[in-house]
Parts: structure tokens; C-alpha cells; sequence
């Protein structure tokens, strides 16, 4: 993603949304190669992640939201643990990278994109019950 696009869609997403939220992420940390098989696996995908400048795009977003008077937050993903977490009963439960589906054994399902954006806004306290919850979607 070039510079200019990054500009764009950072512009876009000021415009439309007040609130932006997003995970804290390590680019360095999810680009490094622990040893050598690893290091050989990963090139292609380091590569293509770092030419797509994540960090950046971020530091834009923040900024542009800011500065329409937009807010910017980021969710300690280790301590809310998107990923795991139910959206509406708020039980974690370990589930590999390979599950596509979010189910919870308290009934709720849903994509795992959007539960983990679901349990982001629970994280921030802009959604505080299960009611709102199944509003939002």
C-alpha cells in the first residue's frame, strides 16, 4: 500500500467514524523469526507485511481521527484477549488460528472479526451490557 493510499483510507475512515479502535500490535514482535526454519517460512510474509507499512497506516489513522475531534483507541490485546473472549458473556477460551466461526457455549455466534471488535468496544466501556451488545450487531 503506498503512501498516498495510506493518506486516503486513513482520511476516509476520520470522516466516517468518531470512534477508531484497533489492537495493540507488535509489527516487530509478529515479523521476527525465532530461528532459521522459522526465518525461512516467514520472508515472504515479513516482507509483504513491512511493504505494506502497518505502522504507519496506524500513526495516520490516529492522528487524522484526532484531528477531527474523533477518538483513537488502542486494547491491550494480551490483557483483553480479543481473540478468545466471548462478546457477550465475556467467558476466554483458547481457540486455534483455524477456527473461523466464534461459539460460545453460552449460545452466541458470530464471525471471530467481529466478536473480536465487539469485545474491543466492552474493553473501552463504550458498550456495557450484553443487551447493547447484541444491538450493535
Amino acid at each position: 500500500m503506498t503512501r498516498k493510499r495510506h493518506h486516503q483510507l486513513s482520511h476516509d475512515i476520520a470522516k466516517e467514524y468518531a470512534l477508531f479502535a484497533s489492537e495493540e500490535l507488535d509489527i516487530k514482535q509478529m515479523t521476527r523469526g525465532d530461528n532459521p526454519p522459522a526465518i525461512y517460512n516467514k520472508t515472504a510474509l515479513n516482507r509483504s507485511s513491512l511493504d505494506n507499512m502497518p505502522a504507519k497506516l496506524m500513526g495516520m489513522i490516529r492522528y487524522k481521527v484526532e484531528e477531527t475531534g474523533g477518538r483513537h483507541e488502542e486494547v491491550e490485546t494480551k490483557k483483553v484477549k480479543t481473540s478468545q473472549r466471548c462478546p457477550d458473556c465475556l467467558v476466554t477460551k483458547k481457540k486455534p488460528l483455524e477456527v473461523r466461526h466464534h461459539d460460545c457455549t453460552c449460545g452466541y455466534a458470530m464471525k471471530p472479526d467481529a466478536a473480536s471488535g465487539l469485545v474491543m468496544l466492552r474493553g473501552l466501556g463504550v458498550l456495557h451490557s450484553r443487551i447493547e451488545t447484541l444491538l450493535v450487531v
